[in-house]
C-alpha cells in the first residue's frame, strides 16, 4: 500500500520531486497547501495528482509530509503544521533545503514525526526539465535513521542516488553546490562584463565564453582542479595580476575584489602544481592581500 504524501509549499523542487514520485507510483499524492488555492492547484495540475488545498487543517493525519517552501519559512510551517495536524504512527516529515537541517522540524517530531531532510544536488530552474533529467541525481540525507530509510528507498525508486552527510556540516556541504554552480554563474557575468568592456558584442562575448568554460569544465573533470588551472597566477605572473586588479578596481570594484579573493586561492591551487616559483607566488599573494588593505 503507497504512502500518502502532503505538501507544504510546493515549489519548483517539491513538485518536481512530487511529479516523480507519482509517476513511479512512490506515494499517493494528498493536500498541496501553497499560499493561494490557486498556486496550490497550479500545483496539483503539474504534479498530475493531489488536491489543492487552503488550510493546513485540511491534511489530516500525517503519513510522510514534504515542506518545500523557501529557507525562511521552513520552521515556521513545521510549527504551523504540528499545531494543526497530528501524526499517524510511523509518520516522516521533511524538507529539501541544503543549507537546513532536519532539526529546523523539531516541533513536528515533538508530535511524534521522524524528521529528516533531502536535497537534490541539481538545478530545478525549469521543473518540466528536470523531471525528464532527474535520473541519476545525486541527494544528500540526513535526519533520523527511519527517515532516512524512508527517503533513501524514494530516492531511489525515481532513479537518484542517495548519501549520507554529517547534519553539523550541512552549511558547508551547500557552500560546495554553491560555489559550483551560483559562484560559476556568477563568474562567467564577470567574464562576459570585462569582455564588453572592450568593445566585443555580449553575443560574441558568450560565443567567446562558452568555448573557455566548456574546455575548462572538462579539464577539470578529466584532471581535477588543481592539475587544470592555467593562467596568469599559475605561471607566478605577479605583473599581470596587479594591472588587472589595478584597472578592475577603477572600473568595477566589485568585480576586483572578486578577482583578488578567488586569485589568493588559486595561488595556493599554483603552489600545489609545483610549476611556478614559490617566491614569485608569494609576490602574487603579497598584491592580492595589499589591494584588500585600507588605505592609510
Amino acid at each position: 500500500m503507497k504512502r500518502k504524501l502532503d505538501i507544504v509549499g510546493a515549489g519548483k523542487a517539491g513538485k518536481t520531486l512530487a511529479r516523480l514520485w507519482a509517476q513511479a507510483g512512490v506515494f499517493e499524492i494528498g493536500c498541496v497547501v501553497n499560499r493561494s488555492i490557486e498556486s496550490s492547484q497550479a500545483a496539483v495540475d503539474f504534479i498530475g495528482e493531489g488536491r489543492p488545498a487552503e488550510r493546513l487543517s485540511e491534511i489530516g493525519p500525517l503519513d510522510v509530509l514534504l515542506i518545500s517552501t523557501s529557507d525562511k519559512r521552513i520552521e515556521e510551517c513545521a510549527q504551523s503544521v504540528a499545531q494543526e495536524a497530528k501524526a499517524s504512527p510511523d509518520a516522516v516529515a521533511f524538507h529539501c533545503s541544503g543549507s537546513l537541517s532536519s532539526d529546523n522540524l523539531q516541533a513536528l517530531q515533538q508530535i511524534g514525526c521522524h524528521i529528516g531532510s533531502v536535497h537534490p544536488i541539481k538545478s530545478f530552474a525549469e521543473p518540466a526539465r528536470a523531471v525528464i533529467t532527474f535520473d541519476g541525481t545525486f541527494c544528500a540525507l540526513e535526519g533520523s535513521k527511519p527517515a532516512i530509510n524512508c527517503l533513501r528507498d524514494a530516492v531511489s525508486r525515481i532513479g537518484g542516488h542517495s548519501l549520507e552527510i554529517d547534519k553539523a556540516s550541512k552549511v558547508i556541504y551547500h557552500a560546495g553546490s554553491v560555489f559550483a554552480s551560483n559562484y560559476l554563474t556568477a563568474m562567467c557575468y564577470a567574464g562576459v562584463c570585462c569582455l564588453e568592456k572592450s568593445g566585443i558584442p555580449y553575443t560574441q562575448a558568450m560565443k567567446i565564453l562558452q568555448e573557455i568554460v566548456i574546455g575548462t569544465v572538462g579539464n577539470i573533470f578529466k584532471l581535477g582542479p588543481i592539475p587544470a588551472l592555467t593562467g596568469p597566477i599559475s605561471r607566478g605572473e605577479s605583473e599581470v595580476a596587479q594591472r588587472q586588479l589595478e584597472a578592475l578596481a577603477q572600473w568595477r570594484p566589485e568585480i576586483s575584489n572578486v578577482y583578488r579573493t578567488a586569485g589568493v586561492l588559486a595561488v595556493d591551487m599554483a603552489r600545489a602544481q609545483n610549476g611556478a616559483i614559490d617566491g614569485e607566488l608569494e609576490e602574487i599573494k603579497r598584491v592580492l592581500q595589499a589591494a584588500s588593505e585600507p588605505a592609510g
